[in-house]
């Protein structure tokens, strides 16, 4: 029991690692290519697909990463609309 806790906290700790480095790293490449977008240094042509692709990659990870991660318990009541009515 208590090796698959381990185990089960050192894998969600990778899978936190390894995204928080991802965003870090998408959020750099983003702050520098709008720098550079706003200083005219490079074109809104060459910026904005780039920009709106790591946008698109770390909301389609978050996604993922939120949908594998939500599990209901299964001890949780469930309320019928009687119940609900009475508060």
């Amino acid at each position: 029991m208590l090796k698959e806790m381990n185990e089960s906290y050192m894998e969600r700790r990778n899978e936190f690692w390894q995204n928080f480095g991802l965003f870090t790293i998408i959020i750099v490449i983003i702050i520098v290519l709008t720098v550079l977008l706003l200083k005219g240094k490079i074109s809104s042509e060459a910026a904005m697909p780039i920009i709106a692709g790591l946008g698109s990659f770390a909301a389609g990870k978050v996604i993922t990463s939120v949908k594998n991660n939500t599990t209901a318990p299964d001890n949780l009541p469930i309320r019928t609309t009687e119940d609900k009515s009475q508060g």
